[in-house]
Formats: structure tokens, sequence, C-alpha cells
């Protein structure tokens, strides 16, 4: 078998040589020599970047190019007979981009010294026709992050989980060293990486160049460090944050929790929430309870002699306790270990001075409350070999290898959470897949807003998921001489999947709750049990632990570039790829309390290519990157042809069913990006191009199958590739040389996107199937301020501000029966589109820092210098709600959350002791402790009904609600007591037995009725009331009202130069 698809992975690249994407990872340094005295060109100037085996000589205009350099910091010496030698130093180059220096040489008669002088930064990039940024190595280590995600969610038009320009993850491109990290089976980036092996990341958030391909939101560039020809470097960081709470609430394993109260509460545990003491605002607050007393009856009275045995009511209570036992939670550290270490290998000069990088990241977070797994764990490692073939070939051989461990959405909760009120993400807002983790609190609390407590107290709720990947890269360089020079490299991805249940649950009864009274594990372990319920009708089986994957999905690619500085300018570049894919996929969902699965299993190899070619031309006034590429694509496969409501659909026999070969797509790409330098200290820009991207593997090729063998869902290889034509225009302004002002307008204009047709024949056909019908449309603007460079201190800060519209071509659903089908046109709005209110977000940063001279040394320790303190502030407008319980359609989005705010700190201080460098650091997130309402905590819509019609909020047709400017999101300030207010029309509906106040609309004044006296509430009391928002009833599930306290991490770095 493997080798009859090797012979299909060489025929196939004999065909088909071409190229997907090669990610640029090098930049190039330009410039012209002249004379000093009489400003001619020098023809023959040597210009050697020291440390490295580039350099070139100046043409006969004077002009000079070095191409292939890596990111970094150099020196630069340039040398001329009869002229005074230069040095030019801190010479930085970046990511794709051109570094420009130009030099003046002194005639002199003697040999002498050479000139030194310091390149000036140049914050205008004059040859870059897009939006891009490169952070530094050490402009990472100063920041408040600890992954390569938190450094690109803080650029403009980035959002979390790689949201870029409101494009998904898995349309962006995250390349490592010209690797593109991205799960064959279903595009989404593997972006686990250290720190420590990082030197530079560039984001390009659009305008990319034909060489870059199967992308259409972003490309993430990453270069990772060299071993040095001679020293060896170490790098050793530790983050440590304390147990703590992840929520402000209380606990939910509490006595006192939402969840516990109504079963131990001696005022209405025994007699039920309805009997006892409570009054009916505290009723509300919890579930209902019918009381001990009660359930003890109906067990001695149910006719099953087994459940005599805990029939007593402080039987049935201690059972119940022990079905609800506290789970271990929070009391574990979260904490990230980050090392890197390189140099030469020993007794390797012979091998072009043969070196290397190796790196390895372990993370740790505990989740806020245990579910199948108590905490999220990852760890990644790196090495990159490097040999100078010859002076002028390099070898670089680079491997990762990773695990994550996490827990899966069940399949069921966008069922019973994609309506739920809520203000968060409910679990249905992406279509479900086995890859989609709960991780965040947000994401645990939207869950366990269900009402079911099963999803808090039994640990097989969820599965378990254990994600692997490897990667290997082999890359030569070739530099033909110093205007030309090839890339070809041979990479090979490979990801595993292992999701499933935990452990079966043992149903010994060898534990003693009480005197002679044994029971069994439950609620822990697996069951598919329905009949496993707790003693108060908890589930504790059934429809748990539903995610199976069990896919392993491996990719080959062969790439080729080559790249020619035809002269000053223009660079040509050209390649192509080849990529072959072995795709093992098996995955889905099953529910063995409702005896249903939906399982798809298809092995398939398809494969990629692409050719491209493109110029930079760069001339006095214009710099223009013009290309084109052609992507194909070929599913490999031979697909069902049949019509809609085929008999296939129903039984799934694909023996008697006609098949034809899938079809191979074709797409052509141009790309044009101009920029214009408008001054020394300004420039225009415009970009223009169509992207081309085809829909995910697992999602074409996807069969799913029910229980009884009827297709459930059906991908489409014969989708084509979906196309966003985008346009950008930007604008780049200095400011008394230090100050850079931005500004980006941007639309992306997205057709031929997947989207679900659903089909129906009235009986047992009833499927999904894809089509390309989706649109999208994107238009957004960026505005960047960055202060860079300084002695003391700098800064930046950016908007964003994006529209989104998406929506669908023809039909979402269709029916065989022409009745039904009129229906559901007549009737159905899921033919409009949807265009979500905009909600603009900014990011501000702060640094501060001593200089590293700074101050008087003592006993070799300088205390006041290599201070640095960095701030960090994001804001997010709130998100659009309807509420119009009186009605009206037109009273879409009429109500607007409460924002979002946050501020991370990092302090740290460095000491220098020879070659080793010491630094402690506290980082803080949310440093002042900020409160933020959820949305998760509302049990059920009555418990939302109730927190909405509490609220004062603008006049409105669409409620009844005391006017005032409260919005969503408000709340009670903490420690204060509830305090209800009615509405009522007339004094006869104000009543005495109630500790609430009545608003009466006739007058709009606050009464109580005291000794059957209709009283106005006191001025002092109401302002206190009011300016405390004690009216506010506030969701009932407070222990997750408020996530994400103040959490701090405390650190060390261990750097040492051998």
């Amino acid at each position: 078998m493997k080798s009859i698809k090797m012979q299909s992975f060489i025929i196939s690249l004999i065909v088909f040589l071409t190229s997907i994407v090669n990610a640029g990872t090098t930049g190039k340094i330009a410039g012209r020599v002249i004379d000093m005295e009489n400003k001619e060109p020098l023809p023959g100037a040597n210009i050697i970047i020291q440390g490295t085996y580039l350099g070139a000589a100046a043409d006969i205009d004077g002009n000079y190019t070095i191409l292939n350099v890596q990111p970094g910091t150099y020196t630069l010496e340039i040398i001329m007979v009869g002229f005074a030698p230069v040095l030019a130093k801190d010479v930085i180059v970046k990511i794709d981009q051109t570094t420009e220096m130009n030099f003046e040489l002194q005639a002199t008669a003697l040999e002498g010294e050479a000139v030194i002088v310091v390149a000036q930064r140049d914050f205008i990039k004059d040859d870059v026709a897009t939006s891009v940024v490169s952070v530094s190595a050490e402009e990472i280590n100063a920041l408040p992050v600890s992954s390569i995600e938190n450094v690109v969610e803080l650029q403009a038009g980035v959002q979390e989980g790689f949201e870029i320009r409101g494009g998904s993850a898995d349309e962006m491109l995250f390349n490592v060293d010209g690797l593109t990290l991205r799960d064959p089976g279903n595009n989404k980036p593997i972006t686990s990486l250290a720190l420590s092996a990082v030197e530079e990341v560039a984001v390009e958030r659009g305008g990319f160049n034909a060489e870059y391909g199967q992308v259409r939101s972003g490309i993430v560039n990453v270069v990772t460090r060299e071993g040095d020809r001679q020293d060896y470097y170490f790098s050793s960081t530790i983050k440590y944050s304390p147990p703590s709470k992840k929520y402000f609430g209380i606990s939910p394993f509490s006595a006192n929790s939402m969840w516990n109260r109504p079963f131990l509460d001696p005022d209405v545990a025994f007699v039920g929430t309805q009997n006892g003491p409570w009054d009916e605002y505290t009723r509300r607050q919890y579930p209902t309870f019918d009381g001990w007393n009660n359930l003890s009856e109906r067990q001695l009275t149910n006719g099953k002699a087994e459940d005599d045995v805990f029939a007593s009511p402080l039987a049935l209570q201690q059972l119940w306790k022990w079905q609800r036992r506290q789970r271990a939670q929070n009391d574990e550290a979260d904490y990230i270990t980050d090392i890197g270490f390189g140099g030469p290998v020993p007794f390797a000069e012979s091998l072009g001075n043969l070196r290397f990088f190796a790196s390895y990241r372990f993370e740790r977070e505990m989740l806020m409350v245990p579910l199948s797994r108590d905490d999220f764990r990852d760890q990644s490692f790196s090495l990159k070999l490097t040999s100078d073939i010859q002076n002028n070939m390099k070898l670089t051989i680079s491997a990762l290898a990773g695990t994550n461990y996490n827990v899966p959405y069940n399949q069921q909760d966008g069922q019973f959470l994609s309506d739920f009120p809520s203000w968060g993400p409910p679990a249905g807002s992406s279509r479900w897949d086995p890859t989609l983790f709960i991780r965040s609190p947000l994401a645990i609390a939207t869950n366990l807003g269900d009402q079911r407590s099963g999803r808090l107290f039994v640990n097989s709720w969820y599965s378990q998921a254990v994600v692997e990947h490897s990667a290997i890269s082999a890359k030569l360089t070739h530099t033909i001489n110093s205007s030309s020079y090839y890339d070809a490299s041979f990479d090979v991805i490979n990801r595993k999947y292992r999701t499933g249940p935990i452990r079966d649950r043992d149903y010994t009864k060898r534990f003693e709750i009480a005197p002679g009274f044994f029971v069994d594990e439950t609620p822990f372990g697996f069951s598919g049990s329905l009949e496993d319920t707790g003693v108060d009708g908890m589930f504790t089986g059934g429809h748990t632990g539903q995610a199976r994957d069990s896919s392993n999905v491996s990719s080959y690619a062969l790439k080729f570039d080559y790249s020619n500085q035809i002269n000053f300018e223009n660079l040509l570049k050209m390649g192509f790829d080849f990529s072959y894919y072995d795709l093992d996929m098996l995955a889905g969902w099953v529910n063995y309390g409702l005896g249903a699965q939906n399982i798809s299993r298809e092995k398939v190899n398809p494969y990629k290519a692409s050719f491209y070619v493109q110029d930079k031309f760069e001339t006095n006034g214009y710099i223009i990157n013009l290309g084109l590429r052609m992507d194909i694509s070929n599913p490999n496969k031979k697909w069902i042809d049949v019509d809609r409501y085929d008999e296939y659909f129903e039984d799934g026999n694909l023996e008697q069913v006609d098949k034809k070969d899938a079809k191979v797509d074709i797409a052509f790409s141009p790309r044009l990006g101009i920029s214009h330098p408008v001054s020394e200290n300004s420039k225009l820009f415009f970009n223009y191009g169509h992207f081309k991207q085809m829909p995910a593997y697992d999602r074409i090729f996807n069969r799913s199958r029910s229980t009884t063998g009827t297709i459930a869902s059906i991908g489409n290889p014969n989708l084509i590739q979906a196309k966003t034509i985008s346009y950008e225009l930007g604008y780049d302004h200095l400011l008394f040389d230090d100050y850079l002002l931005q500004m980006a307008a941007y639309y992306h204009d997205i057709t031929d996107q997947e989207f679900r047709q659903t089909s129906s024949d009235g009986n047992n056909i009833n499927y999904e199937n894809s089509t390309n019908n989706g649109y999208e449309d994107i238009r957004g603007l960026e505005l960047t301020f960055r202060k860079s460079g300084g002695k003391w201190w700098n800064a930046f800060a950016n908007y964003t501000y994006e529209v989104i519209s998406t929506g669908h071509f023809g039909k979402d659903r269709y029916f065989e029966s022409i009745t039904e089908q009129r229906n559901y046109d007549r009737n159905t709005r899921d033919q409009e589109q949807d265009k979500p209110l905009p909600r603009p977000r900014a990011n501000l940063g702060l640094s501060f820092f001593t200089p590293a001279d700074f101050g008087d040394s003592y006993f070799g320790i300088n205390p006041l210098s290599e201070w640095h303190l960095n701030f960090i502030a994001n804001w997010k407008a709130g998100e659009f709600i309807t509420y119009a319980p009186k009605g009206g359609l037109e009273a879409f989005s009429n109500l607007q959350v409460t924002d979002h705010h946050n501020l991370r700190l990092r302090l740290h201080k460095s000491f220098r002791f020879n070659k080793l460098k010491v630094t402690f650091f506290t980082e803080v997130d949310n440093l002042l402790n900020h409160k933020r309402l959820s949305g998760a905590g509302f049990y059920d819509d009555f418990d939302y009904q109730f927190y909405m019609e509490s609220l004062h909020l603008p006049k409105s047709k669409f409620y009844d609600n005391i006017e005032g400017d409260d919005r969503p999101g408000d709340y009670r300030k903490s420690g204060v007591a509830f305090q209800p207010i009615e509405i009522v029309s007339t004094e006869d509906s104000i009543i005495e037995d109630t500790r609430a106040i009545f608003y009466l609309t006739t007058d709009e004044k606050y009464y109580q009725r005291i000794d059957n006296e209709v009283v106005e509430v006191s001025k002092s009391k109401m302002d206190k009331i009011l300016k405390n928002k004690a009216y506010i009833d506030m969701p009932n599930q407070t222990s997750f009202n408020f996530l994400n306290p103040r959490q701090i991490f405390f650190g060390l770095t261990l750097s040492y130069e051998l």
C-alpha cells in the first residue's frame, strides 16, 4: 500500500511540478556608494556583511544589492581601494523588506582607521505596499505575552484566535522558516513554538505577493534563531502563577451556590423551595426542588425494593452529597517553561560549520473548573540544523514536534446552547467538529450555563482529546552570485488525533458513605446508559462524551523558488510547489443514550500545485510589485454522481451508486502592489489581488452516516476554490523623526465560499451537503500610531473599525415536496443577509525603561539600569443584542452590551554578570481587577427576562422598562443586597407584604405600602439604591457572572553566552 502511494506521489510530482506557497523568510540590503567629494558613483566598491558569506560589489552606477539576508541586526563593511573603509553598525533587516543603506566614501592616500557610522532607523519602508508589522525577539521579550498568538493579536486588524481582518484562522498562513505549519486536514494553523527560538515575527494583513497561495486573510511569518558558528547560547524562562480562581464568584461546588443551596439549606431542603420561608425573589434565584421529604415518599412508594435502601430523607441527602462531591479545582499553579539552546555542533567544522538551535516549551493552564480534564497542557520541541556546505550554499534542516491535551465540545452543545440567553459565544456559534476545544473561562462558563447540572459534576460529560503534530523540513539555499539565488525545500507535516470518552465507570459498590451504606463511584467514569441518573435526576450517563476522532493526516510538499536582481530596479522571483496529502480521516460523534451517531471515514490522497512569477520594480517615485500565480487542485477521488433525492442518501450503499472523478480546479490570481513615497517621511500605497483557497479537506471529503446508515452530511470534492478579491489603500507618515502614523482602508469581496445546504424528501432522506454558494463582504479601517526607539520610553496604539456581512445565494433548504418548499420559501428568514453592527476595538502599549548604562554600579551590580515597565491596554465595543418583549421586527440589535476592557502589566529588571544575564519579572493580567458581566450566568430564559426587566434602559417602544441609562452588562455592586422594584400603573397594585419598591408609571415616582398606606420612598434611600444599582436582578449562576480576575505571574529568565 505504501509503495503504491509513493509511486502515485512520484508520478504526480512529474506531472505537476508546481507551487502552493513559499513563505518569505529573508530581506535584502540595497543602496548606492558614491565619492564624498564629487558625488560620482564608485563601481567595484565591496559591501560585506560581517560574520556572513554575504556581500556584493557596486555596479557601474554605484548601486549594489545583497539578497537573501536573514532578519537581524548586522554590521556592514564598505571597502574601496583609495578610500577610507566604512563600518555601518546596527543595520536592521526585516522579513520581505529592503533595507536601504547609501554610503559616501572619503578618498585617502594612506590606509587608516575605518569610519564608523550607525545606521538610522528607517521607519517608512518605501518598498512595502501592504500593511505589515515586524516584531523582534527583543520587543517580544519586553511584552506581557506568553505565545506568538499573544504577539499577533496586539496588531491592528487582528483578534484572538488568529482572526485577521475578519477571516478565520483556517484562512491564514502560519510560517516558520518558510515551513507552512497547517493541519493537512482542517487547515488550522499549528502555532506551538517556544519564544526562545524566535528571531522575528512579521504579521502581514493583506496585499500578499504572488509567492503566497492558499491564503485569504493574513500571513504570520516567524523566523527562528540559528545557532552561532563559534559560541553557544542558552536561555531559560519559567513563568509561574500561584493557584487562584478564574472567576470572581463563590465556588459552584459551595453549599451556597445556585446548584447546591436548594438541597442543603435547612429552611427549604426537606420541605421544598416552594414551601419554605424563601420569598418569591429568593426562589427565582435557584432551581426548584420538591424537598427530601417528598422525594423520600416517592422512593418508598415506587415499588422498587432497591430504592428503599436510601429512602429516608437524610439518607437521600447523604447520597446526593456523594453524587455532588466536590472535585479538586484551582489548587494547582499555571506555569510555562521555555528553554532554548544553540551553537556549533562539536567537531563539525568539516560539515560546513554545522550548528544547531533547539527549543522546548511546556505550558500548563488549569481549567476554570474540572471537566474531563483538570487542565490544558501543551508541549513542543524544535530543532534547527544549519550547515554552510559551501561559501555560497547553505542547508537548513528543521524539525518540530508537539502534543496538546484538550477537552472537545459535545456535538449537542450547539443544540442546547446556541439559543441560550447569553451574550457570550454559544457552543453552536460555528459548525461543530471534534477539533473545537473548550479552554477559556468564558467558553467553559457558557457551556455550564445549561440547566443540566451534570455538566459541572460529571467528569465524563465531555471527551478527552490528545493532539500530536510533527514536521520536518530540509531547505537548500544556493547563492549563485550576489544578485541571484534559489531555495529548494521538502517538507513533511503530520497530525494525529486521539479523541474519545474517559475510562468506563466502575459499578462496584465499594464506597461506604454512611455506616452500612455502600455505593459505586457515580457520577465519575463514563457511562453510555440513560438510566444512570443521580438521586435528584441529574444525568450521569447517556449522551455524554460524544466527540470521537482517530484521524491521522499528513502532507508532503516540494518547493522551489528562484530570485534574480536583474538590475538595480528589478527583482524577479518565480517558483513552483507541489503538495501531496495522505489523509486518513475518522471522526464524528456518538450518543449512546439516544442510540445515535454520525461518523465519517474517508481515506483520500488529493494533491495541489501552483506556479508563480512576480517582479519587484523599484525606481525613484514608485515601487511596484506585480505578480501572477496559478493554483491547481486535484481531489484525486471518485465521488457520487446522483440526484438530490437518490436512494443512496437513505441506505448509504456506495457499491450501487454512480461515481465519477471529481473535477480538477485551476485558478489564476493576479496581484498588484504600488508604493509611492510622497516625501522622505511619508508614502502612499495601494494593493489589489485575487486570493484563492480550497476548503478544508475534512469538510469537502466528509461523508458521515447515522446509526441506521443513512447519510447525515456529505461534502463535495467538486467545490472550486473560494475567492477573495482584496483592495487596500494606505498612508504612512513619520512625524518628528520618531512618531509613525499609519492609516489603511481595506475591502474584501468574498465569493464561492463553502455553504451547507439541507435536502429532505419528507421521509428518511435528510442531509447536509456542501456548495460554493456562500459570500462575505468585509470592509475596514485601521489606524496605527507607533513611537519607536528612544532612550526612556516608546509606545504604540491601534484602532480597528470593521463591518462584516455574510449570506448565501440560492436556497438553504430543499424539499422534494413542492408544497413544503413553497411554505418554507414563504416563511423563512434564512435568505436574509447577516450584517452584525460593527464593534470597534483598540490596543495601547506603553513602555518605560532605563538604559543599560544608567546609574552607578555597586559590587558589579547596577540597581538602576535595565528596568522595564510595560502596559498593554485593550478595548472592544460591546456586543449588540435584540431586546423587544413588546415585539417589532425593526428592533434588530437595539441594545449594546457594556464594553470590554483589560489592562496588562509587565515589570522586569535585568542583571548582568559578564556573559550571564538574569531577568526577574512580574506579569499581571487584568491589573485593575476589572469586572465585566460575562453573560454566561443565566440559568434559563426566565432568569434572563428578570435581569433585563430590572434594568433602567433608555426609552423605547420595544419594552416598558423604567427609563434610565443602563446597558445590558451593568450589574449590582458587590455586597449590595437585591432591592426589587416592580412597575405598576395604579396605587391599588402596591402591596404591603413584600420587600419590593413600586414604580408608579403615572407620576414616575417610587412608593412602598406601610401600615396599609402608600408612602413615597425617601430621596436619600432611592439615590443610594440607584447609585448602587441595587435594583438589578443578577443572573442566578453567581459563580460565573464575572470571569478572569487579576492573575499574577512571577518569572525568571536566564540567558548565557558560552
